[in-house]
């Protein structure tokens, strides 16, 4: 947490972004909801200082117990997608054959994404 809001800007300044996605692999999400589950504490050090502070985001493709702490998109935009020509969706294309009057079709969507920034992200190699 602290890594993430110490962050800067291009220009020095510190930029105190706030967290709000924690990203974990399916071996840490036990540990991770534990972490930013609500409790109801019946003593001040019993309290939770980190329940409702983050969104749980758990991906198959996170292996071991490498986690990630991520900003609001449009706080400070990370990752971005897009489309080629603006195209949201599949493009279909169909074709008559002459001779036997048989229809062909295809379809292909053409979608990338790419990193612009790592200020927004935070990685642990988890321990």
């Amino acid at each position: 947490m602290a890594a993430l809001r110490k962050q800067t800007g291009l220009d020095g300044i510190v930029l105190n972004l706030q967290p709000r996605f924690l990203i974990v692999g399916p071996d840490k999400e036990l540990e991770a909801r534990k972490i930013i589950a609500a409790i109801t504490a019946t003593k001040a050090a019993d309290v939770n200082p980190w329940a409702g502070s983050l969104e749980l985001i758990v991906d198959g493709e996170i292996a071991g117990n490498t986690w990630y702490i991520a900003v609001a998109p449009e706080t400070a935009p990370s990752i971005v997608y897009g489309y080629v020509a603006g195209a949201e969706g599949p493009q279909i294309r169909t074709e008559i054959d002459f001779d036997t009057r048989a229809v062909k079709v295809a379809a292909g969507l053409d979608f990338a994404t790419g990193a612009i920034d790592f200020r927004g992200l935070q990685k642990n190699a988890g321990a």
